[in-house]
């Protein structure tokens, strides 16, 4: 007996996150007695064996190494049992089992993972209820469990059913994976509460950092003219797909400062008519961008949400491109060039 209680004592206790002073202060006793017990020089009074059982939530026999097998194998069932009509979509019949385990194996970190993502899916059903149950076990979850999985369900279940008062701690921990991002669970949060102003806003701003994402992700890393060119120009297709019509103009400068970086391209490819050509219509896209009255709002339509004018800086980026110390390599090549400098002119006289 005193060998298995001793493997079983440190199992439980690193399972569950705790240190032998923690568990110490939990049953009452000293710390220096835990750590006898899981060196296996002694082993607890017999009065103590149902003490240090039920804080773990386990049998005398569980705790002593009668039935570890039986109790893993139960686990097992119910946590496959619960994943099978989680996937039928009886949602009734899995959280009965999840109920059930839960009450069988109250800290164990699967049943308790399966416990909480039953919660979650019935939180809107009775939310004054359950809400102290959950929020307890998912912090419990966040400060002692070292599974990264069921560190995330236990997130993800509070980013749906914590208050408004109170969510935001659960967001700072969102991690920063693709589609695990804040503002995607943010989103998710709103449409299953039917805030629907407030989803619709926040679809609309994670589009538009998806749109960002890949526009400055076709730009990067990229080492020849040629290379410029073709990314350069199918930065060009996406905007021009995306914004057309009435909502052209909110990233006009966006375009102007595309068909910049792609005329400078053009002339390090000796391509000049071309480069012209291009850099004409980038300084006709930030002539229109600068006849925009600063801090305007611009209303896109249907695909996202307004955007305010903001022009502070971008004139001398842009001058400093052109002409300046952080002129394109393309446009070394024709700075001397009378038609150059003629356009470089009607840039400077920008409103």
């Amino acid at each position: 007996m005193k060998i298995m209680l001793s493997e079983n004592l440190r199992r439980m206790r690193r399972d569950r996150n705790l240190t032998q002073e923690e568990l110490a202060s939990y049953l009452g006793i000293s710390f220096q007695a835990i750590s006898k017990w899981e060196r296996n020089e002694g082993y607890p009074d017999i009065s103590m064996l149902p003490v240090i059982a039920n804080f773990f939530g386990i049998s005398v026999d569980t705790l002593i190494g009668n039935d570890v097998v039986t109790k893993e194998e139960r686990i097992r069932a119910y946590c496959t049992e619960y994943e099978r009509l989680n996937k039928d979509g009886d949602m009734d019949a899995a959280a009965v089992v999840a109920e059930k385990a839960y009450r069988d194996y109250p800290y164990d970190w699967q049943v308790i993972d399966i416990y909480i993502r039953s919660l979650t899916k019935g939180y809107s059903e009775y939310p004054n209820e359950k809400l102290p149950e959950l929020r307890s076990l998912c912090h419990m979850i966040k400060d002692k469990c070292t599974d990264a999985k069921i560190r995330m369900h236990a997130v993800y279940s509070m980013l749906f059913a914590e208050t408004d008062d109170k969510v935001e701690e659960w967001f700072s921990e969102v991690p920063g994976t693709y589609d695990y991002t804040e503002g995607e669970r943010r989103e998710d949060r709103y449409l299953e509460r039917d805030q629907m102003d407030r989803y619709r806003h926040q679809k609309q701003s994670n589009m538009m950092q998806l749109f960002l994402y890949l526009y400055e992700k076709l730009g990067a890393n990229l080492s020849t003219p040629q290379q410029k060119i073709a990314a350069y120009k199918v930065r060009e297709s996406l905007l021009c797909a995306l914004f057309r019509g009435e909502n052209e103009i909110c990233l006009k400068y966006r375009y102007a400062f595309n068909q910049l970086e792609l005329a400078s391209a053009f002339f390090e490819c000796g391509c000049k008519n071309d480069g012209y050509a291009t850099l004409e219509k980038s300084i006709q896209s930030f002539v229109q961008w600068f006849s925009i009255p600063q801090n305007e709002e611009l209303h896109f339509v249907e695909l996202f949400d307004t955007l305010t004018v903001k022009r502070q800086g971008i004139k001398e980026n842009v001058l400093s491109f052109l002409i300046g110390n952080k002129q394109l390599s393309g446009f070394k090549s024709v700075c001397d060039e009378e038609k150059f400098a003629t356009l470089s002119e009607e840039l400077k006289n920008m409103v």
